[in-house]
């Protein structure tokens, strides 16, 4: 359906980039759609729900779902363009065909997703956005909408993209000279932290240091540790003694436990993006059709060396899928083999 109605709010990123537009929907549980506006007239659309990103319709040809496929070798170039060439939802092809089993393609929707919604923090400082709240204009667009947490959607983008914030810089040096407390509240597998970044937060753990002091200890790269504290001081898990609550964190909820904390090993729960959710683009370039009809089968995690519970499916076995693991919270329940 197309945008009606006046525009709720606008601006530009170089004032208000899209990590701040993204914590700012997920604070006042935005439903609405939002447009983004690149200056060469290129449109990017994101459907919100309730505060999360659900769906993205990219106004180019970028991560097509076979291209996904073909770049990672799960299925030749031929086959796609034979599945192309049936004018069909090329998921839904390629599945009875049986050239790729569900959980494959579960896997690429989600990574599809990601990656669409990653490739928005690149955008140009003078791209325009405009919100229109209460408009479903992607309701009809693709399958059912995903649901990736909006803190570890968020880290996804700035793990990539944070230099290019233009408010990064600025808030940093606002806090250079504090000693960077973390609020008792964080959750690291909500944002999806691992590996150098858990070394970050371990050592915010141990005492409060300042940003240079953190700097100082090179426990990761200088750009690693400027991206994981931006991203804890946008969404309040660096207490500045304000008594404002983190993202995500209500009143009545304790404090996250030292168990839950584990920054050794990682419970990383990602939640079930469904099939199509970044989906269609234009007929037969690749994308997905609803699946409401389709079952669900059991239980897997995104990545078995960081999971104390052994996964009962693996991901696709391609490491360039891997690198883009499913981000969300909770648990996936893929859809089962057939």
């Amino acid at each position: 359906m197309p945008l009606e109605g006046a525009v709720t709010a606008e601006g530009k990123l170089e004032r208000t980039p899209i990590a701040h537009l993204l914590v700012y929907a997920a604070d006042r549980r935005l439903s609405g759609a939002m447009v983004f506006s690149e200056p060469d007239g290129a449109e990017h659309v994101v459907q919100f729900l309730r505060g999360s990103a659900v769906k993205v319709r990219p106004g180019d040809a970028y991560a097509l779902f076979g291209e996904l496929l073909v770049a990672d070798g799960l299925v030749s170039r031929e086959i796609v363009d034979a599945a192309l060439a049936t004018r069909g939802l090329i998921g839904d092809v390629l599945l009875l065909s049986g050239c790729v089993d569900a959980v494959t393609l579960e896997w690429v929707a989600e990574v599809q997703f990601v990656k669409r919604m990653v490739r928005l923090f690149s955008l140009p400082a003078e791209t325009h956005y405009r919100y229109f709240e209460g408009q479903s204009v992607l309701e009809e667009w693709g399958g059912e909408p995903a649901t990736v947490g909006p803190l570890a959607l968020l880290w996804a983008g700035l793990r990539e993209y944070g230099a290019r914030s233009a408010q990064r810089a600025m808030m940093l040096d606002r806090v250079s000279s504090m000693p960077l407390r973390m609020h008792p509240a964080l959750d690291p597998g909500r944002f999806g932290f691992g590996g150098r970044e858990m070394e970050v937060l371990r050592q915010l753990r141990d005492e409060p240091l300042t940003l240079d002091e953190l700097l100082a200890t090179r426990v990761a790269h200088p750009e690693t540790i400027r991206n994981v504290i931006y991203t804890l001081l946008i969404t309040r898990y660096i207490d500045l003694g304000t008594g404002a609550l983190p993202l995500g964190v209500t009143s009545s909820m304790p404090p996250v436990s030292s168990s839950s904390q584990r920054l050794g090993r990682l419970h990383l729960r990602p939640t079930l993006h469904r099939l199509g959710a970044a989906a269609p683009d234009p007929s037969g370039d690749g994308e997905r059709a609803p699946m409401s009809s389709r079952t669900r089968g059991r239980d897997r995690r995104s990545d078995p060396e960081i999971d104390d519970e052994p996964s009962g499916v693996s991901g696709p076995p391609s490491s360039s899928l891997r690198s883009l693991q499913p981000l969300s919270e909770g648990r996936v329940s893929p859809a089962s083999k057939r």
